[in-house]
């Protein structure tokens, strides 16, 4: 088989969408013998959060990172897939800025996401950071319903 996609993006947030985009994204990198890199966003852009929260709520969300990161690496590592975990926190701005940012930086082929969001008639519809990487990534986005 040809490669098409030698580095390949997955952003990860916990949620049971984000792990149909972990498998993909596993599938894929096994297939294509590419590199692939998992990416969780820690999201204190709330101004809310920042005048509440304390050092332990921001500490329990990095863990809770960590946590994710490891188990998207042992879940790739028992397909035999190296996989390169990163977390970024989104302290001003969009989570969507930190993922086509690492994008750019990794100089990744593919983005693969899981999508979360309402349901319509029409099936899941791409939640706002989904939409926003979808709309400004500069390589191919496969959203994972």
């Amino acid at each position: 088989m040809e490669t098409v996609y030698s580095k390949i993006l997955c952003p990860l947030d916990g949620s049971d969408e984000s792990r149909r985009g972990i498998n993909e994204a596993i599938r894929f990198a096994r297939d294509q013998h590419a590199q692939l890199y998992f990416l969780h966003v820690v999201d204190i852009g709330n101004s809310l959060l920042h005048l509440t929260a304390s050092q332990k709520i921001l500490e329990f969300g990095r863990e809770t990172g960590r946590n994710l990161l490891q188990r998207a690496a042992a879940e790739a590592g028992a397909a035999q897939v190296a996989a390169h975990c990163e977390m970024a926190e989104a302290s001003s701005g969009r989570v969507a800025d930190k993922i086509l940012e690492q994008a750019r930086r990794l100089d990744a082929d593919l983005i693969v996401m899981g999508i979360r969001g309402r349901h319509s008639s029409g099936g899941a519809q791409p939640g706002a950071d989904a939409k926003s990487v979808m709309a400004e990534a500069r390589v191919p986005v496969l959203l994972v319903q």
